[in-house]
């Protein structure tokens, strides 16, 4: 065996192969451990979601005056049985019930509680299911303090009784005072055991791939070293592996796509926001590197259409870099204008791709709107992309700036022009980037075009938007036939109610 390896080790192609069979071991287990983490990451931010969309929809359904009625009538923690045979207690549970059973949550997960700040400890209420009138809970997250007043989503946390995730918003009177929590619960114990199962699982099934290319990597070596004239036996050896990298390479772009989606925004909470309104999104590859954006801060929500250069995995990794940075920069405790979002969005994306001196070209083109959920006045700033309105008016077309987010140090900017307009109900505005319009026509053989699109944006003015989307999307697939599918399409449409 040592004979072996000093051979092995002297034959430039064997080198290579060590050093590729030793890179792969690494890449497996890196990868291994990477997607241990993300799924939990992934799972959680899901969760969290999940569970601050329940609660701050059950909070405003229950009655402050109720609850701090119950907390001055039963105010020590031995009158449990006269506060649990209570109706008004029985009332509020019942709501609880409700909500945990429409949503298949365990039948404890919600609960209201109070802070009693001189033992600095929790005291419960309300359960969905029993009573614990005024027990106290001493092992909760920072969150719970620091957060009292406003709520908040509470990252994984352990206590007596497992590890979780929380969710919780201020049960406040007709007076505006505030008279304790609800909060919703999500056990994740059982999610780690789970995914520490199945990482468990694919690191045998690892383990024993690893052994058997190791076995084979070694015997094919002493072939090479013992019998060169076989070459033509190992050159299909190796057109093999090829084969076996292509379809790896496939399934981890498959799994990248999942990584993608849930790290990008999702569109429910679009359709939740804006109940008309939706999202036409067709990626040309697995992975996308057109993307849409939401977020919601000081009473205005931010709504973008983003075409990063490229597409494909390219295209995919701008798209995580663009949503991170637009999450970083929306959240602030001053509402930022449209063209303020860009103006930062600018200086880091062109910060981040040419560093170190490297001069990088890609960057990305983007239509942001700010809606204010009160007025329904809309602010707009655009990087290469427009926005179009359409409503009881003619069609209109706001411009966007005629240069892109980054695209290199070399290109002539200057700040993004921010634009307002109010809009009333029944209009309609609409985001997209440019592979709707780019696309080729298998009949006609030339692009759809962004002013027959607009013309398709008209006539969809007066229907709804399911019927609309329907129709664009119609209207896209009959245009195309069975011609390839030019780039990314993303088109995003919201009417005011």
């Amino acid at each position: 065996m040592s004979s072996l390896l000093r051979l092995a080790f002297r034959n430039a192609t064997t080198r290579v192969l060590i050093l590729v069979f030793g890179a792969g071991i690494f890449l497996v287990i890196y990868f291994l451990i990477n997607s241990y983490f993300s799924l939990l990451g992934a799972y959680e931010e899901g969760e969290l979601n999940k569970l601050k969309g329940i609660i701050y929809t059950l909070a405003p359904r229950i009655s402050g005056d109720k609850h701090e009625w119950l907390t001055n009538t039963y105010h020590e923690k031995d009158d449990l049985k006269k506060a649990e045979d209570d109706s008004v207690y029985l009332g509020i549970q019942n709501q609880l019930k409700e909500v945990v059973e429409s949503n298949m949550l365990p039948p404890d997960a919600i609960y209201t509680m109070m802070y009693d700040s001189v033992k600095s400890k929790f005291e419960f209420a309300v359960f969905s299911r029993g009573c614990y009138w005024l027990h106290e809970w001493e092992k909760f997250h920072p969150e719970h303090v620091n957060e009292y007043s406003r709520g908040t989503v509470v990252p994984t946390y352990t206590d007596e009784n497992g590890t979780w995730l929380s969710a919780f918003v201020p049960i406040r009177n007709s007076a505006g005072k505030q008279v304790g929590i609800i909060q919703v619960d999500s056990r994740f114990d059982g999610f780690i055991a789970r995914a520490r199962k199945a990482i468990l699982i694919n690191s045998l099934i690892t383990i024993a791939v690893v052994l058997v290319i190791g076995i084979f990597l070694m015997f094919s070596i002493r072939k090479l070293l013992l019998a060169e004239e076989k070459a033509a036996v190992q050159l299909r050896e190796a057109l093999q592996k090829v084969e076996a990298s292509n379809r790896e390479t496939l399934e981890s772009i498959e799994y990248a796509r999942r990584i993608q989606d849930a790290i990008l925004p999702g569109t429910r909470r679009l359709s939740q926001v804006f109940p008309q309104s939706f999202v036409l999104y067709h990626p040309r590859d697995i992975v996308s590197g057109d993307f849409f954006w939401m977020a919601e801060e000081n009473g205005w929500a931010y709504i973008a259409a983003v075409d990063c250069t490229g597409h494909g995995v390219p295209g995919a990794f701008m798209s995580i870099i663009g949503s991170t940075f637009l999450a970083e920069i929306a959240v602030s405790e001053e509402r930022k204008t449209p063209s303020q979002i860009l103006d930062q969005l600018e200086k880091k994306i062109t910060a981040a791709m040419n560093k170190d001196g490297n001069f990088n070209r890609d960057g990305m083109d983007i239509g942001l709107a700010a809606v204010c959920l009160t007025t329904r006045e809309v602010e707009f700033a655009g990087a290469l992309r427009p926005m179009v309105i359409t409503g009881s008016h003619e069609l209109q077309e706001i411009r966007a700036n005629r240069f892109p987010i980054g695209g290199g140090t070399d290109i002539p900017k200057s700040e993004f022009t921010n634009h307002k307009v109010q809009l009333n109900p029944g209009d309609s505005f609409y985001l997209f980037t440019d592979g709707y319009a780019d696309q080729i026509g298998e009949t006609t053989r030339k692009r759809i075009g962004t002013k027959r699109l607009k013309q398709e944006l008209q006539f969809i003015a007066q229907k709804s938007p399911a019927e609309g989307k329907e129709h664009l999307e119609k209207f896209w697939h009959d245009w195309r036939g069975n011609t390839e599918q030019m780039d990314d399409v993303l088109l995003i449409g919201v009417r005011m109610s």
